[in-house]
């Protein structure tokens, strides 16, 4: 898929590689690759079928469409609404970077003075890595 198609809005009609069924496109999620790159997630309805108990969705990354036989409707909600959550997912990720810079946890001892195992921690307290 081209970089013009990266962010399609819902209600498109798409070709996937290796599948010769039309796709729309019924809701989407951004995310981020390994290497760093946002990716596109869409959960989609085979045409002319839709969704039923019998049929379920399809999950399409944007990675796999082929042709956009129809690009859907959008406006400037649809503009912004991209834009703000592509936003979040960038800040996301220059806090998980950011978290990924911070000094190790210390060692935490338990009464005895031997050291806590991570699961020992967990057994303890679920959220302790949560707080800080």
């Amino acid at each position: 898929m081209s970089d013009k198609h990266s962010f399609l809005p819902l209600g498109a009609a798409v070709k996937v590689q290796d599948d010769d069924d039309v796709y729309v496109l019924i809701s989407r999620a951004f995310m981020q690759s390994a290497e760093g790159e946002i990716l596109t997630g869409y959960q989609a309805v085979i045409y002319p079928i839709g969704h039923g108990s019998q049929i379920p969705l399809q999950v399409v990354y944007g990675s796999e469409i082929t042709e956009v036989l129809s690009t859907g409707y959008s406006d400037n909600r649809e503009e912004g609404f991209v834009e703000q959550r592509l936003q979040e997912l960038r800040e996301r990720i220059e806090l998980a970077d950011e978290e990924d810079d911070a000094p190790e946890e210390t060692d935490v001892q338990d009464e005895y003075g031997d050291v806590l195992t991570h699961e020992a921690r967990l057994a303890e307290d679920p959220f302790y890595k949560f707080r800080k």
